[in-house]
């Protein structure tokens, strides 16, 4: 009697953050599985915010680079990264049709891929700097840039591992396990990256302990390398080292690559990698092409999308267990619970982003002073070294800024209602049309938009900010008819 009353605590242990039945389609139910994901992503944003707050008080070029390099670099690694994201999905649709053997075969089978996707991407570095050569940003800024993207390139198949493994967890609906990963691994990276950037040095009775150098943006690079490898450490003891993942899912004991599963990561994930890219390879164009403007349009810019990771960040954490949860009940045959989950999770968007908006509308300055400390209180105004910005600078930079965020505030609202919608079709296979929905748009429709507002027509940043609103309505409606149409309920992703 005791053994199984202990049996039957470790099942309720085990699975304390999967779905109960009781609560299917439920917004508790999505929650139970967002929430930590979120917080995952929020930690993220917290990280990459404060990493720019340093940078923005150690140089008005540092944070002018940090964007664009920054953009660039994910724009290298997202093509693998959409691929690794499909795991998601294909281990919660094995899972949510229990059949474990092949979830663990998934997380293998993914791991395999990220490590030669670590290989090819050292190919494209030359291809970034050259990229970054080819734009009119100061020579200062270029050296920044160049000196940000060539170090995290190098090293960006470790932010793929890091994706394989979270997928694992994610897919089984364990989502706290990555929350965990990510705290630890955010907060190593915002201590790093003030050590990296601004230097330390420790002297014990006039004897130097530990000196490291003056890094700059370089240290910020450095810095998110090393927190990644720590992640991958805390997610393979987890995975590797946890009884209970080794018991019930065999991950030590059948370590096999399948190329059945490798096929479906890659006729499935293709198209994710295909649409990733393309989405962030345009939001590039735009960030350049704005960076072309001028040196304060570019950090205007730069602030104002600091400010929509806040909003993009916990918004892609939703999403992502949006396609999850759909991914589960698909694999369970319930479709009709699936196609409520996207519904719930709109409403967690709306809730979210329309506080926020408010937030931008109503109080930009709370938000914007962070980043002009140097020139407001933290630096004396009057300075104009290599680490400080001009108070002239900073007040065109705070007015242009303010303005910036009051389209901010609808560009997040379109942003999560088309990730709603766009996840929900992604957790039932259909990446296809998710890939040429965003090809479309963002190749025919948003980026030649950009050019001829800025180029040819040479209209101020906020209509190019506009016009991106436009792009993303158009985007939220494509995605909602689709998912309306129910013909992402028809790929039989499992049976293949």
């Amino acid at each position: 009697m005791s053994n199984m009353s202990n049996k039957k605590k470790n099942d309720n242990d085990n699975n304390s953050d999967n779905v109960r039945e009781e609560a299917e389609g439920s917004i508790k139910e999505l929650w139970t599985i967002a929430f930590p994901i979120i917080i995952s992503m929020a930690s993220f944003t917290v990280m990459q915010f404060v990493s720019r707050i340093f940078l923005s008080w150690y140089d008005t070029d540092a944070i002018a680079a940090a964007v664009p390099s920054g953009i660039l670099t994910f724009n290298i690694i997202s093509f693998f990264s959409g691929i690794i994201s499909f795991c998601n999905v294909l281990v919660a649709q094995y899972y949510g049709s229990n059949q474990y053997k092949n979830v663990t075969r998934t997380l293998w089978t993914g791991i395999y891929f990220s490590l030669i996707s670590a290989f090819l991407i050292l190919f494209f570095i030359p291809l970034g700097i050259s990229i970054i050569n080819l734009s009119s940003h100061s020579l200062s800024v270029k050296a920044m840039e160049i000196d940000y993207f060539a170090t995290s390139a190098k090293f960006g198949g470790v932010a793929i591992l890091n994706g394989a493994l979270s997928a694992f967890f994610i897919g089984i609906g364990r989502t706290k396990i990555p929350m965990i990963v990510n705290l630890i691994g955010n907060l190593f990276n915002i201590l790093l990256s003030f050590v990296f950037i601004f230097g330390l040095k420790v002297v014990v009775k006039s004897i130097p302990i530990i000196t490291i150098p003056e890094m700059g943006i370089k240290g910020a690079a450095w810095a998110m390398v090393l927190a990644n490898f720590i992640m991958v450490i805390i997610f393979c003891y987890f995975a590797f080292c946890k009884k209970e993942f080794k018991e019930r899912y065999k991950t030590t004991s059948d370590i096999s690559f399948s190329p059945k599963i490798f096929k479906k990561i890659l006729r499935y994930g293709v198209p994710s990698g295909i649409a990733l890219i393309l989405e962030i390879t345009s939001f590039t164009a735009f960030v350049f092409l704005i960076g072309n403007v001028n040196t304060v349009a570019l950090a205007a810019n730069n602030i104002v999308l600091s400010m929509e990771m806040i909003a993009f960040m916990p918004m892609l954490g939703l999403g992502i267990a949006t396609s999850a949860l759909v991914g589960q009940y698909i694999g369970r045959k319930k479709f009709d619970v699936a196609k409520k989950i996207p519904y719930k999770a709109l409403k967690l968007a709306m809730l979210y982003c329309g506080s926020l908006g408010l937030l931008f509308i109503f109080t930009p300055d709370l938000f914007i002073n962070l980043f002009l400390a140097s020139s407001t209180g933290v630096v004396s105004a009057s300075h104009s070294g290599p680490h400080g910005m001009t108070s002239l600078n900073a007040v065109e930079i705070a007015t242009m800024s303010k303005i910036l965020m009051k389209i901010l505030a609808a560009f997040i609202i379109c942003d999560s209602i088309g990730s709603m919608f766009g996840n929900a079709i992604k957790g039932g296979g259909d990446t296809r049309f998710y890939m040429l929905a965003f090809t479309m748009m963002a190749w025919l429709v948003f980026v030649p938009g950009i050019y001829i507002i800025l180029n040819v027509l040479k209209l101020p940043i906020t209509y190019a900010w506009g016009w991106s609103v436009v792009h993303l309505s158009c985007l939220a409606i494509i995605f909602y008819l689709r998912f309306k149409s129910e013909k992402w309920l028809h790929h039989k992703i499992l049976e293949l």
